[in-house]
């Protein structure tokens, strides 16, 4: 009985180092990640490049849609402020598909607009070769940044 006490005993001290020895290893590797430089702060300005027009709640509200025919500076504004809303685990308003292949025109004149309007629309192949056109056309430094943000 008393070999088996002993053997527990050592047991339990060879348990105990080795948990100490754990604790020594976790702050080490803790102090060396919190030595490491910050890194470096991203820039979103891509994304909001152009200066947005005022517009009243009432215009954003999702009651007041925008029809298809309306101007262009209209449907920028109004998806790409429900764009900004966008969750996924709410209901959301859809553009109609006329209303897309206007956005999908306008971010193919403006590419770095392509941003604004990403999470409305819908997930179809065609739509995604369009979005994949208008990324490939862009230059190779808004390529870079913009692309970032697609992936």
């Amino acid at each position: 009985m008393s070999k088996i006490s002993v053997f527990a005993f050592l047991l339990c001290l060879f348990f105990c180092s080795n948990g100490f020895a754990q604790n020594a290893k976790i702050e080490s590797l803790l102090k060396q990640i919190l030595d490491l430089p910050a890194p470096a702060p991203r820039d979103y300005s891509y994304v909001t490049a152009k200066p947005k027009r005022e517009r009243d709640a009432a215009f954003l509200s999702e009651d007041n849609v925008p029809p298809d025919d309306a101007p262009i500076e209209d449907l920028v504004d109004y998806w790409s402020t429900q764009n900004g809303k966008f969750s996924r685990l709410s209901y959301q308003i859809k553009p109609s598909a006329k209303t897309i292949e206007r956005l999908l025109d306008y971010s193919a004149e403006n590419k770095e607009e392509i941003v604004n309007f990403l999470n409305i629309l819908p997930v179809k192949p065609e739509i995604g070769d369009k979005v994949k056109q208008i990324y490939d056309s862009m230059p190779d430094e808004t390529n870079e940044e913009v692309g970032n943000y697609l992936r």
